[in-house]
C-alpha cells in the first residue's frame, strides 16, 4: 500500500504543478485573448468530453488490461474496479457541484460585462438561457466556436470532472503500470492530462483551485482503488 501511495502521490504532485503555478502567480483568465492555439485547447478538452471521452475510456482500459496480462477471471475483476472508480469520481463531482455551486469563470465574465448576473444565469434552464441571453460578443473578439461551447457547458465549476477523469487514468498508470516499466506510456498520459487541465483554464471553464482539489480527490480514489486491485 505504501509503495502505491508513494507512486500516486508523486503523480498527483506533478499534476498539481500547473494549478499551483497559476494560483501563486495570481493568473487571471480573460476571453479577449484570442490565442491562435486556443482551438487546439478545445480539441484537447474534447478527448474527455462525451462522446469522445467514451472512446478515450475504452482505449485506456483496453491498453491497461493488456499491459497487466491478467488471467480472464482476474481481468473481469480488474475491469469492474476500474469502471467503479471512474463512476465514483464522476458521481462525487456531480454532488459536490450541486452543493458548492461555484460559477464558471466565463459566467463571472458575463456578469462583469453586464450581460447577465450569475444568479440569474444558473436559475435559467439551458434552453432558455441560450435563447434569452445576448451571446453576441463581436466587439470583444471572442471566437464563435468558444461562445457555442460556453452554451453547452452551463453547469457549475467546482470540481472539474475533466480533471478527475484524466487524473484517474494517469494516477492508475502511475500506481500500477510504472513499476512494470511502462514509463513512456505513463509520461505520455501525464502530458495529456496536464494538457486537458490547461485547456479547462484557457476555455474559461474552471478556476485553478478547481483543478487542484480535483487532483486531490482523484488521488484518494485511485490510491484506494489500486490497493483493491493488488489485493
Amino acid at each position: 500500500m505504501f509503495k502505491i501511495a508513494k507512486r500516486t502521490s508523486i503523480g498527483a504532485l506533478l499534476l498539481m504543478f500547473f494549478p499551483l503555478l497559476f494560483i501563486v502567480t495570481r493568473w487571471h483568465w480573460t476571453p479577449e485573448n484570442n490565442y491562435c492555439w486556443l482551438k487546439w485547447m478545445y480539441f484537447l478538452t474534447q478527448t474527455v468530453t462525451p462522446p469522445w471521452g467514451t472512446i478515450t475510456t475504452l482505449v485506456f482500459i483496453s491498453w491497461f488490461l493488456w499491459s497487466l496480462h491478467y488471467q480472464i477471471k482476474s481481468t473481469f475483476r480488474l475491469l469492474l474496479i476500474l469502471i467503479i472508480m471512474l463512476f465514483i469520481g464522476q458521481g462525487i463531482k456531480f454532488f459536490i457541484k450541486l452543493y458548492v455551486k461555484e460559477p464558471r469563470p466565463y459566467v463571472i465574465w458575463l456578469e462583469k460585462n453586464k450581460v447577465i448576473s450569475k444568479e440569474a444565469f444558473y436559475k435559467m434552464p439551458r434552453k432558455i438561457c441560450n435563447s434569452s441571453v445576448n451571446w453576441n460578443f463581436k466587439e470583444k473578439k471572442i471566437p464563435k466556436w468558444l461562445v457555442i461551447y460556453w452554451k453547452s457547458e452551463t453547469h457549475f465549476s467546482f470540481p472539474s470532472g475533466h480533471t478527475i477523469f484524466s487524473s484517474n487514468l494517469v494516477l492508475l498508470a502511475a500506481g500500477l503500470l510504472w513499476p512494470r516499466q511502462y514509463k513512456v506510456s505513463t509520461i505520455a498520459l501525464m502530458s495529456w492530462a496536464n494538457g486537458v487541465m490547461f485547456s479547462r483554464l484557457m476555455l474559461g471553464m474552471h478556476w485553478p483551485l478547481d483543478l487542484l482539489m480535483s487532483v486531490i480527490l482523484s488521488w484518494l480514489i485511485v490510491t484506494i482503488g489500486c490497493w483493491f486491485i493488488q489485493n
